[in-house]
């Protein structure tokens, strides 16, 4: 591995422009009142190990005496007060404190000392004995503890001014009653004069931890901290300034370039990034040694952080790659089943904007390597039959046992799933390419953002399915009625329909381009902004749907009875409509140019804004019947013999 990948140890270096805040607290040991406990509050990774060093750094040397402890190292021990102790006098060299800190131990359970600081049982109940004996008489251990505390405080500072700095870091970590152990000694025998304490939480985890602790008993966790924390402190977001600082050391010289991507698309915490940047070095440097045609790191960069922060996006992505593609190279304001995935996240939006990717196949070489295309999303035909039986229990039971089938998101190729009750399934988002559902109960299901190009399906009856933004591409549908589906933005293009009905559905948006319709019935439905380019209608039947903003060119619509059809700001340009029923049919705005009208019926045809110029076998009678105005486009000719008869 040539490039160098970062630990996760706190670091002395300040590079999140952090130094101010430590400045500001190093002064404040030395001029706030004691004993004082600030609360340096963030979640995991923020940066509070890193502000505590920073901070300890930036202390007066000859005027405090900085102590460090960690109680995770030490959850597992009787008492993290005595691993304090211990700490305490080994980092200030106090062996003169030993007898009073087997004292301390009595007081609070010796098995801690005699595990860490080889003392043996006997050893400290002598000197315990002898302690009492000689300075504390008969008084009560545990009532004195604070004032054993405070001598030890007086043994760190020896007859000076200095002030003892605590930094306790990594309390969150540890178990509720540790935390609790530490938190009620700080608030009952560590509050002393000269001290300084750094509590470095996750202030949310500390409640969690409280609550826990006292469930039994009502009480407000952000209270009791209160009362023992007298200054707490958020630690700041990381800004996107902060964040160009940190990351440019960690990134090798060839990944600068994916600077600027990391900085839009990662979250401010430090160890986050760090860990990303572990990754993204790690992948490049097998992407570079498995030769990944064109190689871009900016795209490996993407990849990544798609499988680190939007895991449902790259779940599809890797099972069906061609989204992706067609999501980065679509029209501008043209709709994407990504776009309810990625609402509100605008940052993943403008990166994939900016993304360049040649293909298909150079993408899968990028997903691969991440190991995005894993065989956790392929589905085996047990498992499969195992999902299909809870299903069929659930069905058979009304919901009461049994489970609806989810098989979202997973790649089911060439399969063979005829005869079978899917009612109410999720398919959502998986890749069905090529299986065949002739015979099945589809009615309910969601088959959202579906890849099933080249299925079959065959004498299927379909009832309130969503099959919104799928992928019927070269698919054969024979013999099926669909009722109340919804099938907007969905692709048609290629496929063969025959005698096949479509009842009360929303096909809003869909395209049928090089479709091939046969014995159809389109009832009642909704086809605003279809794209029905070069298809033909000869052998359908279209009975009060609304083709609105439809695209009709180059198409075949010959004798159909379209009369009082709404094909308002349509295309159909090139359209053949010959010997159709136009009767009340409403066309303005709408492009009829180079059309085919011979034979139609045309009166109240409404012609508002329409472009009929070129239009085949069209006469003066036939526009006469129609409603046309000076917005009607005509041929120059026409509208010469329009105005001579006074029209």
């Amino acid at each position: 591995m040539k490039q160098k990948v970062h630990n996760d140890e706190p670091s002395e270096q300040d590079s999140l422009n952090r130094e101010k805040y430590a400045k500001a607290f190093a002064n404040l040991t030395l001029n706030c009142e004691t004993p004082m406990v600030v609360g340096l509050y963030g979640s995991w990774g923020t940066g509070k190990s890193t502000l505590m060093k920073l901070i300890q750094g930036s202390l007066d040397q000859t005027k405090t005496i900085p102590i460090w402890f960690d109680p995770w190292q030490h959850q597992f021990d009787d008492n993290p007060t005595l691993a304090l102790v211990h700490t305490i006098i080994e980092q200030c060299n106090l062996k003169d404190s030993k007898k009073l800190a087997t004292v301390i131990a009595s007081a609070l359970g010796y098995s801690f000392l005699k595990t860490v600081s080889n003392i043996s049982v006997k050893d400290i109940e002598h000197f315990a004995k002898k302690y009492e004996e000689d300075n504390f008489l008969l008084r009560e251990e545990r009532v004195k503890l604070k004032d054993y505390f405070a001598e030890l405080i007086t043994n760190i500072v020896k007859g000076t001014d200095k002030r003892v700095v605590f930094f306790i870091d990594d309390l969150d970590r540890c178990m509720p009653e540790q935390v609790m152990k530490l938190l009620e000694s700080l608030k009952l025998f560590l509050n002393l004069p000269n001290c300084v304490y750094f509590l470095a939480v996750d202030h949310d985890a500390i409640e969690q931890s409280i609550e826990y602790y006292y469930k039994s008993i009502d009480i407000r966790e952000r209270n009791y901290l209160d009362k023992i924390v007298q200054l707490p402190f958020n630690i700041p977001p990381v800004f996107n300034d902060s964040i160009n600082d940190y990351i440019t050391p960690l990134l090798p010289n060839d990944l600068i370039g994916c600077r600027d991507i990391l900085i839009e698309g990662l979250s401010g915490n430090p160890r986050e990034l760090k860990r990303f940047i572990n990754t993204l070095i790690f992948n490049h440097e097998l992407s570079k040694e498995s030769r990944i045609e064109e190689y871009d790191p900016k795209v490996l960069s993407v990849i990544l952080l798609i499988q680190s922060s939007e895991k449902d996006l790259y779940k599809i992505v890797s099972n069906n790659p061609s989204t992706l593609i067609e999501y980065i190279n679509r029209e501008e304001g043209v709709s994407h089943g990504f776009d309810q995935i990625l609402t509100e996240k605008d940052k993943i939006k403008r990166i994939l904007a900016s993304l360049k990717i040649p293909d298909e196949r150079i993408l899968g070489q990028y997903l691969y390597q991440t190991r995005l295309l894993s065989t956790e999303s392929d589905i085996g035909n047990v498992q499969l039959e195992s999902v299909l039986s809870r299903h069929r229990l659930w069905l058979e039971s009304n919901g009461d046992n049994g489970e609806i089938a989810n098989v979202s998101a997973i790649s089911i190729v060439n399969t063979n799933l005829t005869n079978i009750n899917f009612s109410h399934a999720i398919f959502e988002w998986s890749v069905l390419t090529g299986t065949d559902f002739s015979y099945s109960n589809l009615s309910s299901v969601n088959f959202r953002n579906v890849d099933a190009s080249s299925c079959k399906f065959k004498k299927v009856d379909v009832v309130n399915a969503d099959f919104e933004n799928c992928k019927f591409k070269s698919a054969s549908i024979n013999s099926c009625k669909f009722s109340n589906s919804v099938f907007s933005g969905s692709n048609f293009s290629d496929s063969q329909l025959n005698d096949t009905v479509f009842l009360d559905c929303d096909f809003r948006n869909t395209k049928f381009v090089d479709a091939k319709m046969k014995e159809c019935e389109l009832k009642n439905s909704s086809f605003v902004g279809a794209n029905f380019n070069s298809m033909n209608f000869d052998e359908a039947h279209l009975d009060s749907c609304n083709f609105s903003r439809a695209n009709f060119s180059n198409s075949k619509l010959c004798a159909k009875d379209l009369s009082d059809t709404n094909f308002s700001h349509a295309i159909l340009f090139n359209c053949d409509l010959s010997r159709s029923n136009l009767s009340g049919a409403d066309f303005s705005h709408s492009n009829l140019s180079e059309a085919n009208l011979t034979g139609c019926d045309m009166s109240g045809t409404v012609l508002f804004g329409t472009d009929v110029r070129n239009v085949k076998g069209l006469t003066i009678e036939m526009i006469e019947s129609a409603l046309h105005d000076e917005s009607t486009l005509f041929d120059p000719y026409i509208r010469d013999k329009l105005v001579h008869e006074n029209w």
